[in-house]
């Protein structure tokens, strides 16, 4: 429910407001106490003169132009003390000015008409102001009474003047700072007086607010726009990290399944080494009964030697017989030599020392048939006896050597046996490393899938961190546009 409050009525409808009762009064007292000619004439004149003169410049006059009604009526009634109360009534109608000089001024001539109308009643003129044989104590009341009614008008009117003034300056303050949609602190103030003085305080006091809250809301705004980038650096940042965190998922998804192909194929790996293992162990055994077998040729070549250098003075015609053992014997050295090239050569030894007995057995065939021979050709042999004794000599050595050469490759493969013992116990302990090493790659791939889920909820937060920093964004801007309303 609005309430409209309409203007205030100017001085001249103020004026038409107290002077048409009293205009109507005068044709009332004329129907109660009789017409005459010199009351309409003083009625209707003192009508047209207020209506020429009705202007605030002209405000005194009127004051003692409207108790010339009153003066008027109580002349009507030929001093009718009961008439006398239209000086209280007009005195507190005069409030309508808010204009302490204007009661003043009617006051006096209320004063003026009971001193000057009294006096002339008793001097024998025919005018009136109080009944026959009145006191003068009764003008004296009379003007004590108008006295204490002008008082509390005079004071009325100068209160409500200074109250109109006050609200004046409010309001002339009020539209010089209400434009359109803005509102315009920038009002020159005044102060009069203690009012206008604490209605002064309360501009400034919003001045300085709003100053305040401009700065403040500048601050809000810029402290946004900056929470915003952030915002958006550091959601851009933990989206990088979530990106980041899926693809080290991956990666450790691969290298979980890359060392579990290792673990799978460090266990092959073991197994192998382990069949090498007993295989070397084998060669070990063969490779200690070749150095067996080669000492042991070595002691027969020894004897035979020996039987040689026994037998040289009687047989000393199978030296031809005994120049074909000595090729047979170097051909037999350069096959334990070939035999000892491959042992040491090949994996597995064994396979070298075939071949050897092999050839060895051919030529065991062969010296059959020139045991054949040398008995066909015993007289041969003879002849050369003393040349086989010197190449029985040489097999002697070639035969310490062959046997220096297998013990070499015994020792060669007890070292590499031990050194498949030492691959072995790194093996077993690589395998065990991965067992752990994959035992940790899936307690970190359940920890970066926690991660990933803290991430998620992270980005989650950040976005909805980010649409209540653009809601504050859009608060801030409105309050941005509202506080330019106000000019400071």
């Amino acid at each position: 429910m609005s309430i409209s409050l309409k203007k205030e009525l100017r001085f001249e409808q103020k004026t038409f407001v107290i002077t048409a009762p009293f205009f109507l009064l005068t044709f009332v007292y004329i129907v109660g106490f009789g017409f005459e000619w010199t009351d309409l004439i003083i009625n209707i004149g003192l009508t047209v003169l207020i209506g020429v003169l009705n202007k605030p410049k002209f405000r005194h006059i009127i004051s003692y132009l409207l108790y010339g009604y009153v003066a008027l009526h109580i002349d009507q009634s030929s001093g009718l003390t009961m008439l006398h109360f239209e000086v209280f009534i007009l005195l507190g109608m005069m409030l309508l000015f808010n204009d302490w000089l204007m009661v003043l001024n009617n006051l006096i001539a209320a004063a003026i008409h009971h001193l000057l109308f009294f006096w002339l009643q008793n001097n024998g003129f025919p005018v009136y102001i109080f009944e026959p044989d009145a006191p003068f104590m009764m003008v004296i009341e009379h003007c004590l009474f108008a006295t204490l009614q002008a008082s509390v008008s005079m004071y009325g009117c100068y209160t409500r003047s200074l109250s109109i003034k006050r609200l004046d300056y409010v309001e002339e303050k009020i539209k010089e700072i209400v434009q359109k949609d803005n509102l315009n602190l920038k009002v020159t103030l005044r102060s009069d007086d203690d009012f206008c003085r604490k209605f002064n305080l309360i501009i400034e006091k919003f001045q300085e607010t709003t100053a305040l809250n401009k700065q403040t809301i500048s601050d809000l705004q810029s402290l946004t726009h900056n929470f915003i980038a952030t915002t958006h650096s550091i959601s851009d940042e933990i989206q990088e990290n979530l990106a980041h965190t899926h693809q080290m998922a991956k990666m450790m998804d691969t290298i979980n399944t890359a060392v579990a192909q290792v673990d799978t194929n460090s266990n092959q790996c073991n197994e192998n080494i382990t069949l090498s293992t007993k295989m070397n162990h084998e060669m070990s055994d063969i490779s200690s009964d070749t150095v067996n077998a080669a000492s042991h040729l070595a002691e027969k070549i020894a004897d035979t030697g020996q039987n040689i250098t026994r037998v040289a003075a009687d047989i000393s015609n199978i030296h031809s017989i005994l120049q074909t053992i000595n090729d047979i014997s170097e051909q037999t050295n350069l096959l334990a030599l070939n035999a000892s090239i491959e042992a040491a050569r090949a994996g597995e030894a064994g396979r070298g020392f075939a071949v050897v007995a092999d050839e060895v057995r051919n030529l065991s065939l062969r010296t059959n048939t020139s045991v054949e021979q040398i008995g066909k050709t015993l007289t041969a042999l003879d002849k050369n006896i003393k040349s086989s004794t010197e190449s029985m000599q040489s097999v002697e050595d070639y035969s310490a050597a062959l046997q220096a050469q297998a013990e070499k490759i015994h020792t060669i493969v007890a070292e590499n046996n031990a050194n498949m013992g030492e691959t072995a116990a790194m093996m077993n302990e690589i395998t065990t490393a991965l067992s752990q090493q994959s035992l940790s790659i899936e307690n970190a791939h359940m920890n970066m899938a926690k991660v990933g889920q803290s991430a998620e909820k992270m980005a989650l937060s950040a976005k909805q961190q980010q649409d209540a920093t653009n809601k504050l964004q859009v608060s801030t801007q409105t309050l941005g546009e509202l506080s330019r309303q106000f000019v400071i």
